[in-house]
């Protein structure tokens, strides 16, 4: 007897993935690489690049870090994760990171309301720093978070900023950061 078997069932995950969702696989890999451009940027700086959860492991040490996978309380009151805390102990720096990244229309940037009000009330830092960038965002949308965050729209405390950034323009301003080597 001949079982027959499905070929996408041998195949890595990976290429499964794409077979199932291509645009979710272009996804998950202009995100992942979006966030390494990011990371590389501050890396060039002296910052050592580590998840929360490993330096919390090693006694939340201070110094140079950017903590990918950082934790943090949602509007909702529940546990929520943006992509990255740099902390600088030499420059004084503590900026939450969020990546926003979108290479195909879609209704992700409907999102883009809640991204802001987090920074405004859930994020603790006195820095949020939201990078957005690829073609696949709606007109208008992206232009509408620059302004509201201009603008201090919707109750942004004054001892807060909310900043936000092309994957060029964060790039240009990691690279006039002083290097904490």
């Amino acid at each position: 007897m001949v079982l027959a078997v499905p070929v996408t069932a041998t195949l890595p995950a990976a290429a499964r993935q794409l077979e199932v969702d291509p645009q979710g696989y272009e996804a998950n890999q202009s995100g992942q690489w979006f966030e390494a451009r990011i990371r590389r940027s501050l890396e060039a700086r002296g910052f050592v690049v580590t998840s929360h959860a490993e330096w919390r492991r090693m006694g939340a040490p201070a110094g140079e870090f950017v903590l990918t996978n950082a934790p943090y309380t949602t509007l909702y009151g529940t546990p929520g994760r943006t992509e990255f805390l740099l902390m600088s102990h030499k420059l004084g720096l503590e900026v939450r990171i969020e990546a926003k990244f979108k290479s195909a229309a879609g209704s992700f940037d409907e999102k883009l309301p809640y991204v802001y009000l987090t920074a405004v009330e859930a994020a603790h830092e006195r820095s949020v720093f939201v990078v957005i960038d690829g073609p696949g965002w709606r007109p208008g949308s992206v232009e509408w978070l620059k302004r509201a965050a201009a603008e201090r729209r919707y109750g942004l405390p004054a001892n807060k900023e909310v900043r936000v950034f092309s994957l060029a323009e964060f790039t240009e301003w990691a690279v006039a950061l002083p290097s904490v080597r």
